[in-house]
């Protein structure tokens, strides 16, 4: 048993020399490690978040931060798999090549911590949240090009909404060839300092290259169909962090990039929606509230809040269109009340009955109402929703009766 933990300790001060180093790339990607020069401190987008492996838990002493993250629901994030889980095969000095470079261990989740703070901790601590024994990757590959995408569920609720508003994921609509995007990350700010690390820099306006399957030239096939590629100046440490679109949502993971840091390979969110949606839907059962809107509708697209109906405007005084939809009832075509409408399978409320030959409900004192034997009419019409009669008619119409009666004798 303690050659297995031994063992484990030793892959997991690997995975973190692996993140936080800086390799020379011997062809198109170093997949290991991605930071974010030319950017700007970030402390506004506290959901971007940065992680840290803490090897106590599997015996061995270190606490090291080596990526970054999206907090896309209270206690989920989403980051790239090469942070955690160790890559072999592939070129010299880790470089990737697609085909042969592949995920191997892969650390229980319990190791991993994520905080909000613009610059990481050193140490675990308070400002850190713990990540649980579940940890989702895809399951149809372990090749890292196309396949480099890990969830996170962190403990109990996660992150209180007072300090951080989770990220929608863009899960229905994939990037578009020059769309502009935010790259976000906690990698170096200086390439030639590996101390430099650990502040949360953003970089705006970058655009999207092309997509995975539309790259031609030098980049070939390298970059998979569930992939993109962006002109966002990445290396170390930026590596799983998001590429934030025109409407503050993840569109991409950062996964690697060619040599010299000036463009960055993502994997697209969209592309991972099934694993995304389930992954949410099981965090939040396990954090105990209720799931994301994305998560059960599919649609990256808040729901439109319906507007407020207001006050039941029912037998309120009126001279013209009522709210919600209710109709002036009015006896002399100056004023009225408020009076919804009716017809045999909607029925009026209590007190009111329903006016079939006017379509509306009319108060049940009325003498008048629909079905009176008296032989007179109600004496009451309906101003409709657009305007009501203008007096002026109502007044013309007075004296038309007048003649007609004179007429009459």
């Amino acid at each position: 048993m303690k050659r297995v933990v031994a063992t484990a300790a030793v892959a997991f001060a690997c995975l973190v020399a692996a993140c936080s180093s800086e390799p020379d790339h011997v062809v198109l990607t170093d997949g290991t490690s991605q930071r974010i020069v030319g950017g700007t401190f970030d402390e506004a987008d506290s959901a971007v978040v940065g992680l840290a492996i803490n090897g106590e838990s599997i015996g061995f002493n270190f606490f090291s931060g080596h990526c970054s993250g999206t907090l896309i629901a209270p206690n989920l994030v989403l980051t790239a798999r090469h942070c955690v889980a160790l890559t072999q095969g592939g070129g010299t000095q880790g470089s990737v090549v697609c085909g042969q470079t592949n995920f191997g261990f892969q650390g229980p989740g319990s190791v991993f911590r994520a905080t909000t703070k613009a610059i990481r901790p050193n140490a675990d601590g308070p400002d850190f949240y713990k990540g649980t024994d579940s940890v989702r990757v895809p399951e149809s590959s372990t090749d890292i090009c196309g396949n480099d995408i890990a969830l996170i569920i962190l403990e109990g609720a996660g992150v209180p909404a007072e300090e951080a508003t989770p990220i929608i994921p863009r899960i229905d609509s994939r990037p578009e060839q020059g769309e502009p995007f935010a790259a976000i990350g906690y990698g170096l700010t200086d390439p030639n300092d590996n101390g430099s690390s650990g502040t949360r820099m953003r970089l705006d306006d970058s655009p999207v290259n092309c997509l995975g399957g539309l790259c031609g030239g030098v980049f070939g096939d390298s970059v998979k169909e569930s992939e993109w590629l962006g002109d966002s100046q990445t290396c170390p440490g930026d590596s799983g962090g998001p590429a934030i679109d025109a409407k503050g949502r993840v569109m991409g993971v950062l996964s690697r990039g060619p040599q010299g840091c000036i463009q960055s390979v993502y994997g697209d969110v969209s592309a991972w929606k099934d694993l995304v949606m389930k992954t949410a839907i099981d965090a939040a059962n396990l954090g105990g509230y209720e799931p994301p809107f994305w998560a059960t509708s599919g649609s990256s697209e808040p729901p439109v809040a319906k507007p407020d109906a207001g006050p039941d405007p029912l037998g309120e005084p009126c001279t013209g269109p009522c709210s919600n939809g209710y109709q002036c009832l009015s006896s002399d075509g100056k004023s009225g009340i408020c009076v919804p409408s009716c017809n045999p399978s909607v029925a009026c409320p209590s007190g009111y009955s329903c006016d079939e030959t006017q379509s509306v409900c009319v108060p049940a004192s009325n003498p008048n109402k629909a079905g009176d034997d008296s032989g007179q009419s109600s004496g009451c019409a309906v101003a409709g929703p657009v305007r009501p009669v203008p007096w002026i008619v109502g007044v013309g119409l007075v004296a038309l009766g007048v003649v007609l009666r004179r007429r009459r004798r």
